[in-house]
């Protein structure tokens, strides 16, 4: 099922905290010994144990700095995706193939903007991340310019989950889309994020089919 955002719609307010029962996934990333060995993976481990940490249910917003991710943070971006991943599919985390593509992906979109991320940190820390990148579409009637976003990699770590921390990313975003022209924002929604998606304004499409060619 996928979701649409359009952009003339405003995003509403977030309404209280969703509470979540997931099992804790990350501790699937725990062996990360070859990780090391991969462009720009050196301290993954070290990034690894640390989203594992348990916080207090007590932190405020204001101690999660929101920004912008860098080449610096490929790190940050490929634990956090490798933890999305084993949690929503039945992948490895810790497939040495899988952790340097995407490496290397976030390695070169980056710079050029094809994909976008933020990044919640919490004393150095991420431990939350949304992506979006842009897809231009032939003109349509609703959207003239055929730009859209397509969101993608919203994750926090289960340990943080229930503060307001991915509608804030969210947001951001949204804010992102829009300054990119973008007439349509897509996304997939698991089922924990749809409350999420459902106050941001997203609407429910289900005329979307799929063929995997590899």
């Amino acid at each position: 099922m996928s979701w649409t955002y359009p952009r003339s719609r405003p995003a509403k307010t977030r309404g209280a905290n969703m509470r979540t029962n997931l099992v804790d996934r990350v501790s699937l990333l725990e062996d990360f010994g070859q990780a090391s060995q991969l462009h720009g993976l050196d301290t993954l481990s070290g990034r690894l144990a640390n989203l594992r940490s348990r916080p207090s249910r007590r932190i405020a917003m204001e101690s999660v700095e929101f920004r912008i991710a860098t080449t610096a943070d490929v790190g940050s971006l490929v634990a956090l995706r490798a933890a999305f991943l084993a949690e929503l599919t039945d992948c490895d985390p810790n497939d040495p193939a899988l952790l340097n593509a995407m490496s290397q992906y976030f390695s070169e979109k980056l710079p050029t903007g094809e994909f976008t991320a933020y990044l919640g940190v919490i004393d150095g820390r991420a431990v939350a991340t949304s992506g979006m990148i842009v897809r231009q579409n032939p003109p349509s009637a609703k959207n003239l310019e055929g730009r859209e976003a397509f969101v993608m990699n919203v994750f926090t770590v289960p340990a943080w989950r229930g503060r307001g921390i991915a509608t804030a990313l969210l947001e951001r975003t949204l804010a992102a889309a829009g300054k990119a022209r973008c007439g349509r924002v897509v996304l997939h929604a698991a089922p924990r994020a749809v409350p999420i998606y459902l106050r941001a304004g997203f609407i429910s499409v289900d005329s979307e089919m799929r063929l995997d060619l590899c």
